[in-house]
């Protein structure tokens, strides 16, 4: 009983992430196609994902005015995080936590 319950947690927790990742890409999506901001959808996609995508904001900003680096670098810290907790390394890599912020740091 106890495995089935940590199954259904660890799929409860994927699934929630999956979801974050998808709002985190459908942000990226709509801040490139310049969609209103007033539309409803747009904010709510906005005020969900801003907690996570506000951290990187400060040293990520928009490239060209319009892609926005630090949505893309969330996504891809959330999933690469997402990764280590399922099976504890991505491709030999151990580690964990804001990967791509270690990393734009070293290289600035």
């Amino acid at each position: 009983m106890g495995s089935q319950l940590g199954s259904a947690g660890l799929m409860l927790v994927n699934s929630l992430i999956n979801i974050y990742l998808f709002l985190l890409m459908l942000r990226f999506l709509l801040q490139a196609s310049r969609a209103d901001y007033y539309n409803p959808l747009s904010q709510s996609v906005v005020k969900i994902t801003q907690p996570v995508v506000g951290l990187f904001q400060g040293f990520l900003g928009p490239v060209a005015g319009r892609f926005d680096l630090a949505t893309l670098a969330a996504a891809l810290d959330l999933s690469r995080a997402a990764a280590l907790e399922g099976n504890g390394d991505v491709d030999g890599v151990g580690g964990g936590g804001l990967w791509v912020v270690s990393e734009v740091r070293d290289a600035y």
